[in-house]
């Protein structure tokens, strides 16, 4: 189990994605919300998973190539753990949904949802782990908790669209959006030197 420990250190990147998510989403979706700024909601959330999806994936790849060997972080205490860091790696991918879309829930005041979600993501994690340990061990660990991260979003997704129609192609688009947005940041902080 020190290993899976050791593995699953490097994990802390998406739970503190997961707090600094909730900084901005939470306030600004119950605000919008509340306003009635359907438009301005659904550009919004878009434009943060777009966001974060994208600054996940030079994690998502630097965790699954450079932890191929497993020396990389740990020498060769650890090197079993490489296979459960690209395992984790996958956690890139579901943790931008997870993370936007059950804040967006707790700022649209459904609480109940998200305590639905949390009791959900219990269940499929325990049954996740009961099939998955036994055959792989410390490997089956890591896969259930990718797994049920993975599922967990995906039903939060489902739960969010109920409120706020985001789609795939709507993230997608979004790409402009960003890039603007650092094009004038970019030129507002060299107009001050």
């Amino acid at each position: 189990m020190a290993i899976y420990n050791a593995a699953k250190i490097v994990t802390r990147i998406f739970e503190m994605l997961t707090q600094v998510v909730q900084m901005f989403v939470l306030p600004a979706t119950s605000r919008l919300a509340q306003d009635g700024n359907n438009a301005s909601l659904r550009s919004m959330l878009e434009k943060i998973l777009f966001a974060t999806l994208a600054g996940m994936v030079p994690w998502h790849w630097c965790s699954f190539s450079c932890f191929i060997h497993g020396n990389v972080l740990y020498g060769n205490r650890y090197g079993e753990a490489a296979i459960l860091l690209q395992i984790f790696s996958l956690l890139s991918f579901s943790t931008p949904f997870l993370a936007v879309a059950w804040n967006a829930l707790m700022g649209l005041g459904e609480a109940r949802a998200s305590c639905y979600l949390g009791l959900v993501m219990l269940v499929v994690a325990l049954v996740l782990y009961a099939l998955f340990i036994p055959l792989l061990g410390s490997q089956g660990a890591a896969l259930a908790f990718a797994l049920a991260t993975a599922i967990i979003a995906l039903l939060a997704m489902v739960m969010l669209r109920r409120f706020v129609p985001v789609t795939l192609s709507g993230i997608a688009s979004r790409w402009r959006d960003v890039r603007t947005f650092a094009v004038k940041r970019a030129q507002q902080t060299m107009g001050r030197f």
